[in-house]
């Protein structure tokens, strides 16, 4: 049966302009499809991307994990409530915002739920992470809050800073826990993603030898968030419009660039360029030490330099911190 609206479009294609304007009225009339986001660090450049590929999607919020309280939880009901579907990073059980936790939230939202997972993954900077005091926290340093594991074992053995340089460039027993590392962390990806409507470690394992898919382990490329973004939309069969503006986006995540020295792109057997000349921030280092918001361009020798004065600032080398 022909539509009434085929019908009214066939009758004024004479009319071109009328046509259009008629058009036009009935698509605008089409109620947008609202979808809530929640997510990490990568849910406002994941909501960009949405808004991108398809036009007809109103981000209706967006919660960020790491910024969420416990007593946002009402407000973020009725948002979720309000909206046709959530796209929800998954996060787990532990988490101490209970009513972001993955199974909480499907529970109440049911078939509204789109899971996805953090895209997250070591391999291709497997030398770094990050160093937490259990009264002071993140230790930040020239990389903020991430530590290169090379500089951080220097500084806590007592090491010069032309000995940290020579095992940065000549390699040492550090790089044989490389290769597990990255299998370790493609492995963890992949227990995550069990029961999730969408994934991403396919994509990851078929190009992080070839491609450059992370800057830091938890900071992807655009291109991996738009193969998430496209994979989402699918899910819920929502039309998605390429566009080349999403092409001449900037990278989301390009504040900071760690080094990627030639000894681990050969153990990885990585067919991306090495860099040893790291993207950092500006430190303040005083009675604390304080990360800035200007970029600085960090050199190996002045890399661990100003890594180990941070470091001298903010933990003792045998202070109990926790590595993740």
């Amino acid at each position: 049966m022909i539509s009434w609206y085929c019908v009214i479009c066939n009758r004024l294609k004479r009319v071109d302009s009328q046509y259009r304007l008629i058009e036009l009225h009935l698509l605008e009339s089409v109620k947008p499809l609202r979808i809530a986001v929640i997510a990490n660090c990568q849910a406002r450049p994941m909501a960009g991307i949405i808004r991108l590929l398809a036009p007809n999607i109103e981000i209706s919020g967006i919660t960020i994990t790491h910024l969420a309280k416990p007593d946002e939880a009402q407000k973020a009901f009725e948002l979720y409530s309000s909206s046709d579907y959530i796209f929800a990073q998954w996060v787990s059980d532990s988490y101490p915002v209970e009513f972001l936790r993955a199974t909480a939230i499907k529970e109440k939202f049911k078939d509204k739920v789109i899971s996805w997972p953090n895209i997250f993954f070591r391999g291709q900077c497997p030398d770094l992470f990050y160093v937490t005091h259990p009264e002071k926290g993140r230790i930040v340093g020239p990389l903020w809050q991430y530590q290169n594991r090379v500089i951080y074992d220097g500084w806590r053995k007592g090491l010069a800073v032309s000995e940290v340089i020579k095992l940065m460039t000549e390699g040492g027993d550090w790089l044989i826990q490389l290769e597990e590392e990255a299998i370790g962390s493609l492995t963890a990806l992949q227990q995550r993603e069990t029961n999730l409507n969408v994934i991403v470690s396919d994509e990851i394992v078929e190009h992080w030898h070839t491609q450059q898919l992370f800057f830091t382990f938890n900071h992807p490329v655009k291109y991996l968030l738009q193969v998430v973004a496209r994979r989402l939309l699918q899910t819920i069969a929502c039309r998605i419009t390429e566009t080349p503006v999403l092409n001449r986006r900037p990278e989301p995540f390009l504040r900071i660039i760690p080094t990627l020295m030639p000894v681990v792109v050969n153990q990885l057997n990585l067919n991306i360029p090495a860099r040893a000349i790291a993207k950092g921030c500006n430190l303040t280092i005083s009675d604390k030490v304080q990360t800035g918001n200007e970029t600085v361009y960090y050199e190996p020798y002045a890399l661990i330099e100003t890594s180990f004065r941070a470091l001298d600032k903010q933990l003792a080398p045998d202070d109990i911190v926790k590595f993740s």
